[in-house]
């Protein structure tokens, strides 16, 4: 008689807290003329909410261009292309959950 045995490794998905100092980016007083980033999350119906808001900041509060982009999927973050882009040329970012 032969006994097998099994082994198995357990993993631990938790990582410790860190804790990090930051501030919150002072209020916008004024949209004139300031650029707004989208940034899709490509869930449900983000998208044309999203489009709709910048769209109305424009025509009542006077904002300016609207700089679009669009993650691969919801469940990743933005790339890092991304991130450079729309800190370099939006004054805004808006982004939402479509569910």
């Amino acid at each position: 008689m032969t006994t097998a045995t099994a082994k198995f490794m357990v993993y631990d998905p938790t990582v410790a807290a860190t804790q990090e100092e930051s501030s919150l980016a002072p209020r916008l007083t004024n949209f004139e003329g300031l650029t707004i980033g989208i940034l899709d999350n490509t869930k449900g119906p983000a998208s044309p909410i999203l489009h709709r808001v910048a769209e109305l900041m424009q025509q009542r509060l006077g904002a300016g261009e609207i700089v679009y982009h669009r993650k691969p999927t919801f469940g990743r973050v933005a790339t890092d292309e991304v991130v450079t882009d729309m800190s370099a040329r939006c004054d805004l970012v808006l982004t939402a959950l479509g569910d």
